[in-house]
């Protein structure tokens, strides 16, 4: 599985309006969907970001911004949990990089001046 492809992750940096959005998410969830059911995967919780340009109109010039949605299937009950864990995971990685970082910022700050 390729996780962080960055030629794919240009191309799909490239701005939808904001009815292709809408088209584009509606049919990724459909899709997902249908997935989690073809390979029995009880609970599915997804976060979805796109981004989306907005034409000028009379409330301001064009804008772009990334957009968010999230999906879910399954359980009601295991939508707060499964979204909360995520976090928590996230915050422990995020972490433990900062961590990293600041350990490497002070081993560098004893070392003499090259």
């Amino acid at each position: 599985m390729k996780a962080n492809d960055p030629k794919t992750l240009r191309e799909m940096s490239q701005p939808f309006t904001p009815e292709d959005a809408n088209s584009a998410v509606g049919a990724f969830c459909e899709e997902l969907y249908e997935l989690r059911v073809k390979h029995k995967i009880r609970e599915v919780y997804a976060i979805i970001v796109v981004p989306v340009v907005y034409p000028a109109d009379e409330h301001g010039p064009e804008s772009e911004t990334d957009v968010f949605a999230s999906m879910h299937c399954g359980s009601r009950l295991m939508r707060q949990p499964m979204a909360q864990w995520a976090a928590g995971f996230e915050a422990a990685r995020a972490n433990e990089m900062a961590s990293k970082a600041r350990a490497e910022g002070e081993r560098a700050a004893r070392k003499p001046n090259q």
